[in-house]
């Protein structure tokens, strides 16, 4: 399968959250390269002839959203990663949905869409990009498979997402984490069939896995 599961960090108390929000600054860090080097290969595909910084400018607009209980704020590296690269500070967006990824994921979906809607109006392009972290890649996904998302979106890409659900249960008083708590959730079980790929001629994907943290429920990879 293209997508790999992940554990999600416990939030039982102040001490573990604030671990998981220095955790979540650090890793945050350290794949926001990782982010600028899948943008500028496609940019550079887009305009093989042109220096890496120079297509960036006409790039589409990145949303970058923080899994769940996150801040936009845990993106910042992300969008200062990007604009040293060349990306224009008006084209680059933080925004999580209105419960930080922890209730509904497919109202979360359908705040991402009246997110892309603005964003678009405001920078006048006609397509996002979707760079999302952990519970924010199934809001991202229902939104491009089940809200017309793929014909706005052209590429998402996804770190560290539970696509086929997790082996960890601190987090299930979270509607969100109940969603995706093992591959055989409704929730899940209808985002992944009969595609888990829908749309895979209109929008580029790309996955970052995160191995030290990541096992598919009922087996290891």
């Amino acid at each position: 399968m293209l997508f790999a599961s992940t554990r999600h960090l416990r939030t039982a108390s102040t001490h573990t959250g604030t671990r998981r929000t220095a955790r979540t600054r650090v890793l945050s860090a350290s794949i926001a390269a990782l982010l600028t080097t899948s943008l500028l290969g496609l940019a550079s595909q887009e305009s093989s002839a042109a220096p890496q910084s120079a297509p960036a400018a006409g790039h589409d607009p990145v949303i970058m959203i923080p899994g769940m209980t996150g801040s936009p704020a845990n993106m910042n590296a992300m969008k200062s990663n990007l604009q040293t690269n060349g990306w224009p500070a008006n084209r680059l967006f933080t925004w999580t949905d209105s419960s930080s990824m922890t209730q509904d994921l497919g109202k979360a979906a359908k705040e991402l869409s009246a997110k892309v809607d603005q964003v678009r109006v405001q920078t006048g392009a006609d397509k996002v990009v979707l760079a999302t972290w952990s519970a924010s890649t199934l809001a991202a996904r229902y939104y491009i498979k089940n809200l017309d998302g793929a014909d706005k979106v052209s590429q998402y890409i996804g770190f560290a997402g539970p696509q086929h659900g997790t082996t960890n249960n601190g987090c299930q008083w979270y509607v969100a984490c109940q969603q995706f708590a093992s591959p055989n959730t409704p929730f899940l079980k209808a985002l992944n069939n009969p595609s888990e790929v829908p749309f895979n001629d209109k929008v580029d994907r790309g996955l970052q896995r995160h191995t030290d943290r990541h096992r598919e429920a009922g087996r290891r990879r």
